[in-house]
């Protein structure tokens, strides 16, 4: 279980407060971590969420807790010296703080798993209550079963079990199945390629396929979304061309997606050192 690590940088490039979805003392939210949330250095998946605490005499409790993975809870904020965390201080696996905050400045809870096992997604419950709770000493949650990898059917298996990597100067061919991840903010199919990164190192991912207009973005350590580590069609021909430098040295997804909905198909991914122009041909496959 990781419990008393310190994340220095934990949120130095996440977004703006304003964009961080607010939970409020008293209010239940639920949500899932997917492949399309950030990643830790440790390849772990987290949400940001911000509250406001009530008054530093007024304790509150945050509870995290999920079927699917093994949560672990966060909380910073700028008159606190070190990160809050917990893994398993609620019952089962569940992560819970108690205590009182400084009061009055707004804090944010970062929504995150164990590191094992590996990049865990899934539905989660997170709550924030008034009063103290009970807390577990750390390791000494005897009822914690951390949940396994889920039983897919066997084209996800397949894809699930296969080692998707690649590193600059490789080009590798692939398929995107109804057996990889389904985004269900958009209803398409990602599939994520492991590539180690170079603090600085420039590198263009190229995107092609016959078979789906193509799609890709660069997820890992230091990147928080925007559209500065995804693309669309600047490989020309509906193919997806992407030039970034890697903000940290750690392990990076490129992650192969579609712009259309339950597409499926075969691919080819390229990663090459330096940058390479955006093409100025139109996607254009009517038929």
């Amino acid at each position: 279980m990781r419990v008393g690590l310190i994340f220095t940088a934990l949120v130095a490039a996440s977004p703006v407060a304003a964009q961080i979805p607010a939970i409020r003392v008293g209010e239940t939210v639920t949500g899932s971590l997917t492949i399309s949330d950030s990643l830790y250095p440790d390849s772990s998946y987290f949400k940001i969420y911000q509250f406001t605490a009530p008054g530093p005499r007024d304790t509150i409790s945050i509870d995290l807790w999920s079927d699917d993975f093994d949560p672990v809870l966060i909380v910073r904020g700028d008159d606190l010296d070190n990160s809050i965390i917990d893994d398993d201080g609620g019952p089962g696996c569940s992560a819970r703080i108690s205590r009182a905050f400084p009061g009055g400045d707004t804090y944010r809870i970062l929504v995150n798993t164990t590191a094992d096992p590996v990049k865990q997604t899934g539905r989660f419950s997170l709550s924030i209550t008034r009063g103290p709770k009970p807390v577990q000493a750390a390791r000494g949650n005897a009822d914690c079963e951390p949940p396994q990898r889920p039983t897919h059917t066997a084209a996800a298996t397949t894809a699930d079990t296969t080692a998707h990597v690649i590193a600059i100067g490789q080009a590798q061919r692939g398929s995107i199945t109804r057996g990889d991840f389904l985004r269900t903010s958009d209803s398409t199919y990602a599939q994520a390629w492991t590539i180690q990164g170079r603090a600085g190192t420039t590198i263009t991912i190229d995107l092609e396929s016959d078979a789906f207009d193509a799609y890709l973005f660069l997820r890992g350590p230091g990147i928080t979304g925007g559209r500065d580590f995804q693309d669309d069609d600047s490989g020309g021909n509906c193919n997806a061309r992407l030039t970034a430098s890697f903000p940290q040295t750690g392990e990076y997804e490129v992650v192969v997606n579609t712009a259309d909905h339950y597409a499926t198909g075969t691919f080819s991914l390229s990663v090459t050192s330096g940058s390479k122009p955006k093409s100025v041909a139109r996607c254009n496959r009517s038929q």
